[in-house]
């Protein structure tokens, strides 16, 4: 996992402009690459922000990429998986990591996530990674939260499982 560069931004706008990604962000519009390429430029200079972009170890291939933008003592995480590495059981790992990196310099700031009530397969993504749901808006969007107390907690539990399976 590594911070996206602009030299990514083609990647990026082409994996946020895919038709199901668009179907299930919050903006379904079309982005211009100008637009985006100028968001990026921004983005990576905003305090506010935090992006990380996952990188496959064994092909060097890009994931996929999870945005932090924080504000107050809440931050709101989205993901968005490369199309050629959906199903694969990337998503997962690739939110747990970017969400410990999150919390490794903003332990005291809380995670949000907005998550269509028809897309199953972000909503167990989150909630395996430890997100609470708690509540559903009107539009269909379901409100997920998670603290650092309660990543950790998830994590630490998630050890002593592992630790007692394997012993």
């Amino acid at each position: 996992m590594r911070a996206p560069r602009l030299n990514d931004a083609e990647d990026l706008w082409l994996w946020r402009n895919e038709s199901i990604t668009r179907e299930s962000s919050i903006n379904k519009e079309k982005i211009e690459f100008s637009r985006h390429l100028s968001w990026l430029e921004n983005a990576l200079r905003d305090q506010n922000i935090m992006i990380f972009l996952g990188i496959e170890k064994k092909t060097k291939n890009k994931i996929g990429v999870v945005r932090f933008s924080k504000k107050q003592k809440i931050a709101e995480a989205s993901i968005t998986i490369n199309p050629n590495f959906r199903g694969l059981g990337f998503s997962q790992v690739l939110l747990e990591k970017a969400v410990a990196a999150f919390f490794l310099t903003n332990p005291n700031i809380g995670l949000k996530a907005r998550v269509f009530e028809s897309n199953t397969a972000s909503f167990k993504i989150f909630t395996r990674v430890g997100f609470k749901y708690r509540k559903l808006q009107q539009n269909g969007i379901m409100n997920l939260h998670l603290s650092y107390k309660s990543f950790n907690e998830l994590k630490i539990s998630s050890e002593k499982r592992k630790l007692h399976n394997d012993g």
